[in-house]
């Protein structure tokens, strides 16, 4: 066998790579270029000088890589033949790209000779589909973004943050922020329970024989996790050919709706691989919008998944010898959890690590009726509804989110709150932004239908969309005028959507 040795030591994973699997395994560096262009040196401050290293830590041959900040017309890196664990752009000012989104991307070459590494296989297999990203915040002198299946899924899950929950088009990063993609990383990687979440991921092009930890015991083990999700997926999809770009699309698509629950936004109609089999359950009453009951629902699913990754996971550890070449890391892939399983209830947080379905039915049990400004609702209600929770409140609508499909209309529904119905090219625009206009009545509670009204303000008439929600599923739409801040018809209507 090859020998491949990997240290971890002072916070960064280092190793030393034998010699087989072809290409460099230095930088490749250059200041705002295309492959094969060198533009003339422009002279920066030392304090002002921007690093952006982008790392694909499975080795590719022949491949495309590009790095670019969103909103600028030209990337800062392409390269037609990247063959190359790292890319380096240097010698380009912080100042100018300050708070600045920068992604990056990797893709099979239009040559069709694009090869990566299979770790699973411990050999090189073709890269001929599929696509990998990173995002992240340029927020200081040195940008650092890893290529994984962790990184692919943040980026998935942001641009469904952002707005993007049609599909069928091409995703814009122009609307992406900082603070969804924080967002989006806390919840995909407690859903991977930190898989892939190392500050250094070593670079791969041998079999692993030996890799001791000498201080960050949490990289060591969000490594080894990490193969365990890969070895976990080839056993599920044999013939998959390239286990890292496939576990990537799969995560990605899965992860868009925030939860590891084998399926994305109830929208979505991608086909894909799921990790998650049997799909978690629906949590379809309100009842069990707590963090206790939430986990019992889901329970057998984080449960059954967290077994397999760490029969996995300890399946391939052992295979690459590090019950005898590392026994102390070893233990701790024994011993360390792969999953939540005891947590309290918070009324905001309702997640738990590792897979299940942790979006808040949409309802409500309570049987209070809304009062404002004179105005009393005639059936059960809840007011002041929320759609956003970066700022730390609670969505009302999670399970709603997406591009729906209704007779002439299509509605798409934005985790800030904000909705847009089309119908025959008029796009008509409201908000969920906790006005007591933005109001929930429950009409059938066995049913679980719904009035949703997104109103303008409270001085009538108010102009609102108003949708028929059964069973978590918008069943009709109208926009239109109401003099009542609860209405259960409007007055005068100027759409309709069924």
């Amino acid at each position: 066998m090859r020998h491949t040795s990997f240290m971890l030591a002072c916070s960064v994973l280092l190793c030393t790579l034998a010699g087989c699997g072809g290409g460099s395994s230095g930088t490749a560096s250059t200041p705002s270029s295309t492959s094969g262009s060198t533009p003339s040196p422009t002279v920066i401050a030392a304090n002002d000088q921007l690093t952006i290293t982008a790392r694909m830590p499975v080795q590719v041959q022949h491949a495309r890589l590009t790095i670019q900040v969103v909103g600028e017309d030209q990337p800062l890196y392409d390269n037609f033949d990247f063959s190359d664990f790292e890319a380096v752009v240097s010698n380009i000012a912080l100042s100018k790209y300050q708070g600045r989104i920068v992604w990056v991307t990797l893709r099979p070459s239009t040559m069709g000779n694009s090869k990566i590494y299979d770790v699973v296989k411990d050999q090189w297999v073709s890269f001929d589909q599929g696509q990998l990203h990173a995002v992240g915040e340029i927020n200081s002198i040195s940008s650092y973004l890893q290529l994984s299946p962790l990184s692919e899924a943040i980026y998935q899950r942001a641009l469904v943050r952002s707005g993007y929950v049609d599909f069928s088009q091409a995703p814009s990063l122009l609307p992406l922020t900082a603070k969804q993609i924080h967002k989006a990383t806390q919840e995909v990687t407690n859903a991977l329970n930190g898989a892939f979440n190392v500050t250094q991921l070593p670079k791969m092009n041998t079999p692993i024989s030996n890799w001791q930890s000498t201080g960050v015991a949490t990289d060591y083990f969000n490594f080894f996790s990490g193969l365990g999700w890969l070895s976990y997926f080839q056993q599920l999809y044999p013939q998959t050919t390239n286990s890292y770009i496939a576990l990537a699309n799969s995560l990605g698509t899965d992860l868009r709706d925030g939860s590891l629950d084998g399926r994305s936004l109830l929208t979505d109609t991608t086909v894909f691989q799921p990790i998650v089999i049997p799909a978690a359950p629906l949590n379809t009453n309100p009842a069990f919008n707590t963090t206790t009951r939430l986990g019992a629902l889901q329970q057998t699913t984080r449960e059954q998944v967290g077994y397999s990754i760490k029969q996995a996971t300890l399946d391939y550890a052992y295979r690459h010898n590090q019950n005898i070449l590392n026994p102390q890391g070893y233990l701790t892939l024994q011993t360390n959890a792969y999953y939540s399983s005891n947590l309290t209830d918070n009324s905001f947080n309702l997640r738990w690590n590792g897979a299940g379905d942790y979006r808040r039915a949409f309802g409500f049990n309570e049987s209070n009726l809304c009062q404002s400004s004179g105005y009393t609702s005639n059936y059960p209600c809840q007011q002041g509804l929320n759609a956003d929770d970066i700022e730390g409140l609670y969505s009302d609508v999670e399970y709603l989110i997406g591009h729906h499909q209704l007779g002439s209309c299509t509605i798409d529904w934005m985790p800030s709150g904000d909705v847009k119905i089309t119908q025959n090219g008029t796009v008509y625009t409201g908000q969920l932004n906790r006005e007591s206009s933005d109001n929930l009545l429950r009409l059938d509670s066995a049913s679980q239908r719904y009035l949703l009204n997104v109103g303008t303000g409270t001085t009538t008439p108010v102009t609102f969309m108003q949708f028929l929600i059964e069973n978590q599923r918008i069943v009709q739409a109208q926009i239109g005028q109401s003099s009542s801040l609860y209405p259960q018809q409007l007055d005068r209507t100027q759409l309709s959507c069924n």
